[in-house]
C-alpha cells in the first residue's frame, strides 16, 4: 500500500547527553542562534534552534544532578526522535 500524504514535521531531538554547550557552540559556529538554556523539572536541560516552521531541539541530562529520566541519560549521542505535529496523530494511528 502507497501512502501518498504529507506528514508536518515538527521538531527532531538529538541526545547530547553531556555536550550540550560543545554541540551548541558548533551550532553557534554555523550560524544557527540557539534558544536561552532551559531547565526541566525532571533534571534535563535543552537548548533549540529555532527553524522557519519547525526547530531542533540539543537535550542533555544536566551533570551533577540526581538520574531522574533514565531515558535522557543513557541515550546514545545522536539523533533521538523525529517529531510530527500532534494534528496528525488520528491519521497516523489509522495507516500504521
Amino acid at each position: 500500500m502507497t501512502h501518498t500524504q504529507e506528514y508536518p514535521f515538527d521538531h527532531l531531538v538529538i541526545i547530547d547527553r553531556d555536550q550540550l554547550h560543545k554541540l551548541g557552540r558548533k551550532f553557534l559556529s554555523q550560524g544557527f542562534q540557539l534558544t536561552p538554556l532551559a531547565h526541566h523539572n525532571l533534571g534535563s536541560i535543552n537548548q533549540l534552534i529555532m527553524l522557519d516552521s519547525s526547530y531542533i531541539e540539543l537535550l542533555e541530562w544536566e551533570s551533577g544532578k540526581p538520574l531522574q529520566r533514565a531515558e535522557i541519560a543513557n541515550q546514545p549521542l545522536g539523533l533521538d526522535a523525529l517529531v510530527f505535529r500532534q494534528t496528525m496523530l488520528k491519521r497516523l494511528i489509522r495507516i500504521f
